[in-house]
């Protein structure tokens, strides 16, 4: 019987464990509409449609210094962040412009 108890308890402590490594909240999906429309209406212009830096204010030959700095390829982020979106970093620099 004692044996029993502790099989009981020795499982309910696992599922605890387990119950509590899982994520607390749910994350809503990412709405891809808006966020497209977003860049395309604030990121494009600079970014290009492809987000490669290409985008139509680049001006490598223009008299304003701003224009012929190439924007970044923004494909690339993640590479260059240790594998992981800068989420956080994008929201602001999009907020911000």
């Amino acid at each position: 019987m004692h044996s029993a108890r502790l099989a009981v308890l020795a499982v309910g402590i696992g599922l605890g464990f387990v119950t509590s490594a899982q994520p607390a909240r749910k994350t809503q999906p990412a709405n891809l509409a808006a966020g497209k429309e977003l860049f395309h209406q604030r990121c494009s212009v600079c970014h290009g449609v492809d987000a490669k830096g290409n985008g139509s204010m680049h001006d490598p030959d223009s008299a304003d210094e701003s224009k012929r700095v190439r924007p970044a390829d923004l494909t690339v982020l993640s590479e260059h962040n240790g594998g992981k979106f800068p989420t956080d970093r994008i929201r602001d620099a999009a907020a911000a412009s």
